[in-house]
C-alpha cells in the first residue's frame, strides 16, 4: 500500500499542473479545442493502463474500497469480477475526461466570443471617431465651395483658376472612406459621403468644361456615397469613381465614358442612353440597373455581377465577360459584336434578336437562355455546342440547329483547333 503513495501522488500532481494551465489561458492551450481533445485521450488512456495494473496486482486495496467480495473458488468467476470492476472504473475516467473537455471547450469558445465582441466594439469606437473627425471637414468644404463660387461670379467664362483647383484636389484627398452607422450597427463597406457632397456640389455650379475637366482627371472621388443622386446628362468622363455607390441612382445620358468604376455600385440605378464605352466595371454590381439604349463599347466587365440588368437594344461590343453573372439579365436587340463570354453565367439570359456575331462562346453556362432571332454567325464555340445547348434547354435551338453548323477554324490555339458558327441558309 505504501508503494502505491508516490504514484497516486503523481498522478495527482501532474492534473492539478494540468488544470492550473488550462485556467491560466496560456497562448499554447487556449490556441484551439483539438490540444484539450488529444489530451484528455491521452490522460484517459492513461489513466485506463495505470487502473488495470493497479487492480489486478492490489486487489485488497480494491476490496476495501467498494466493499467485500466472498471468495470464489472459481478462478474464472473471480477474474472476470475484477475485470468487470476494472472496466468500470476506466469507463468512468474516460467520462469524466469526456465531460472536462467538453466543459474546457466551451469555456474556450465563450472567451473567444467575448474577445470577437470586444474587438468589434473597439471597431465602432474607432469608426465613430473616424466619423467624427470627417465631420469637422464640412465647414472646410463649405470654405472651397464659396471660393469656387466667387470666383464664378466673377468670371463671364465661368473659369477656374489653378490654385482653387489644387484646392479642390488636396480637399478631396483628405476627405477619407470610413464605415458609417446604419442603425445600431456598422456598415459593410467604406465610403466617403464628404466626396459625395463636393462631387454633387461640383456638378451644380456651372464650371467651365476645361476647369471641370482638370478637375475630373486628379480629384479622387473613389468611394463616394452617391445613393439616389441625380446626374442626368452630367458629364463625368474619365473620373475616379472607383468603389463608389450610386445604388438607385438616377444617371440617364450620362457621359462615364473612360472612367474607372471598379467595384462600384450600380444596384438598380437608372443608366438609360448613358456613355459608358472603355469605362472600367470590373466587379462593378449592375444587379436590376437599367442600361437600355446605352454605349458600352470596349468596357471591362469581368467579374461584374448583372442579374436582372437590362441591357436592351444596347450597344456591348468587344466587351470582355469573362466570369460575369448575367443571370436573368434582358439584352433583347442589343449589339454584342466581338464579345468575349468565356466561363460566363448566361442562366436564363435574354438574347431574342440579339447580334451575337464573332462571340467567344465557349465554357459558359447557356442554362435556359433565349437565342430567339439572335444572329450567331462566325461566334466561336465548343466542338460539341448544339450537344450543350440542347441539354441546357435553350430556347430557339431547333431554329440555330437548321440555320447554323459548326466548322473547324484554321487556327490552332494550345494544339486544339478552333471552332466556329457558319450560316448555312
Amino acid at each position: 500500500m505504501k508503494k502505491t503513495w508516490p504514484l497516486l501522488i503523481g498522478i495527482m500532481i501532474g492534473g492539478t499542473i494540468g488544470w492550473t494551465l488550462g485556467f491560466l489561458n496560456l497562448p499554447f492551450v487556449n490556441m484551439s479545442h483539438e490540444f484539450w481533445i488529444g489530451f484528455m485521450a491521452c490522460l484517459a488512456f492513461i489513466l485506463f493502463l495505470i487502473t488495470l495494473l493497479f487492480i489486478w496486482n492490489k486487489r485488497k486495496l480494491l476490496l476495501s474500497l467498494i466493499g467485500k467480495i466472498q471468495p470464489s473458488s472459481n478462478k474464472k468467476s473471480e477474474f472476470s469480477t475484477y475485470l468487470i470492476i476494472s472496466i468500470f472504473l476506466a469507463l468512468f475516467i474516460v467520462l469524466g475526461s469526456i465531460i472536462s473537455g467538453f466543459i474546457i471547450y466551451k469555456q474556450d469558445k465563450l472567451y473567444k466570443s467575448q474577445t470577437i465582441k470586444f474587438n468589434e466594439q473597439i471597431q465602432e469606437q474607432v469608426e465613430l471617431i473616424e466619423s467624427i473627425k470627417m465631420n469637422k471637414y464640412m465647414p472646410l468644404i463649405s470654405n472651397v465651395l464659396n471660393k469656387i463660387d466667387s470666383e464664378l461670379k466673377n468670371n463671364p467664362e465661368r473659369k477656374l483658376s489653378d490654385g482653387i483647383i489644387s484646392r479642390v484636389i488636396a480637399l478631396s484627398n483628405s476627405l477619407k472612406p470610413y464605415r458609417s452607422f446604419e442603425g445600431d450597427s456598422l456598415s459593410d463597406i467604406k465610403l466617403s459621403p464628404e466626396r459625395g457632397q463636393l462631387l454633387v456640389a461640383l456638378c451644380s455650379m456651372d464650371i467651365d468644361s476645361i476647369s471641370f475637366s482638370k478637375i475630373k482627371l486628379e480629384t479622387n472621388f473613389s468611394a463616394a456615397d452617391l445613393k439616389a443622386v441625380n446626374f442626368k446628362g452630367v458629364d463625368l468622363s474619365y473620373t475616379n469613381l472607383r468603389g463608389a455607390d450610386f445604388q438607385d441612382a438616377i444617371l440617364s445620358d450620362v457621359n462615364l465614358s473612360g472612367s474607372d468604376l471598379r467595384n462600384t455600385n450600380f444596384w438598380g440605378a437608372n443608366l438609360e442612353k448613358s456613355n459608358l464605352s472603355k469605362t472600367k466595371l470590373k466587379r462593378a454590381d449592375l444587379r436590376w440597373a437599367i442600361i437600355n439604349d446605352a454605349n458600352l463599347e470596349g468596357a471591362v466587365l469581368n467579374g461584374a455581377i448583372m442579374n436582372n440588368t437590362q441591357f436592351i437594344k444596347a450597344n456591348l461590343s468587344k466587351i470582355t465577360f469573362h466570369y460575369a453573372d448575367l443571370s436573368g439579365a434582358m439584352l433583347n436587340g442589343a449589339t454584342l459584336r466581338g464579345c468575349n463570354f468565356s466561363e460566363s453565367i448566361l442562366k436564363k439570359t435574354n438574347f431574342s434578336n440579339a447580334d451575337l456575331t464573332n462571340v467567344l462562346l465557349r465554357n459558359a453556362d447557356f442554362s435556359q437562355v433565349i437565342l430567339t432571332d439572335a444572329k450567331l454567325t462566325n461566334s466561336e464555340v465548343d466542338e460539341n455546342w448544339f450537344d450543350l445547348i440542347n441539354q441546357f434547354q435553350v430556347i430557339g435551338y431547333n431554329e440555330i440547329l437548321e440555320t447554323y453548323k459548326v466548322i473547324q477554324d484554321t487556327v490552332k490555339e494550345d494544339n486544339r483547333y478552333k471552332y466556329r458558327l457558319k450560316r448555312i441558309k
